[in-house]
């Protein structure tokens, strides 16, 4: 009877790339080929070579790992497309969201931004592409971790720390929104966002205060012939100013 070739019996992630595991029946061994090479790393039991495994890939594709902000606005609040309503619902909003993260190329960056732009390319040919997965073909392939300096403020426990520890080569798949902007962290960018953050909430605040005024429909009147402040106190009106 001739012998049977290896045959592979699982595909393992590790270090961000799939790995094949094999069994070769001569040797009645598990075995995977070792990165760059042809060489075989064997092994008596599966738990014994994907440990092999995981300590190979993972030392041989170290991650460049860099802080980054990301920043999105969301759309403008509209409740109803006009062309279809006789009596629109106008609205106003700002929607800002930011957070910190910290994001690596994958070690196949270079293949996901090749596999992608040929996925783009067939989309637009056959009129299948959505705005959801058009983010920066650059960022396509990436990765993504819980930023440090949000880990530090869960003021986590000791087990939280061996538990990060462990999972810093298990990150997420980085879902690249085409509506964030991606900014290099820095500590004043990040105190930036969030004093914009408290000027966007001070603004919300006034317009709550503006609607219940008892001169609210003035004030929408004098704002609407050009006559502003529409969010003022009102001291100068009440001086004379109801003019200007």
């Amino acid at each position: 009877m001739r012998d049977r070739k290896p045959i592979v019996v699982d595909k393992i992630r590790s270090g961000n790339v799939e790995v094949e595991v094999f069994y070769d029946f001569r040797e009645h061994t598990f075995f995977f080929e070792e990165p760059g090479t042809r060489d075989r790393a064997y092994a008596a039991t599966f738990v014994e070579v994907r440990r092999r495994l995981n300590e190979v890939y993972e030392k041989a594709t170290p991650l460049d790992w860099k802080p980054v902000i990301l920043v999105t606005l969301q759309d403008a609040y509209d409740d109803e497309d006009h062309s279809v309503r006789s009596e629109p619902v106008e609205g106003a909003s700002v929607y800002l969201t930011f957070r910190r993260c910290e994001l690596s190329p994958r070690p196949d960056h270079a293949e996901c931004v090749e596999r992608i732009t040929s996925e783009r390319e067939r989309n637009d040919r056959l009129g299948r592409g959505t705005r959801s997965d058009r983010g920066p073909i650059e960022r396509e392939g990436y990765i993504e971790r819980e930023h440090a300096l949000d880990f530090e403020a869960g003021d986590p426990s000791e087990y939280d720390r061996e538990a990060r520890a462990k999972s810093l080569d298990r990150p997420e798949a980085y879902s690249n929104n085409a509506d964030d902007v991606e900014l290099p962290y820095e500590e004043d960018t990040w105190r930036g966002l969030c004093a914009l953050k408290s000027a966007i909430d001070e603004l919300h605040g006034k317009v709550a205060a503006l609607i219940g005024r008892a001169d609210f429909r003035d004030r929408l009147q004098r704002f609407a012939a050009g006559s502003p402040p529409l969010l003022g106190d009102g001291t100068n009106e009440s001086n004379g100013g109801s003019n200007g």
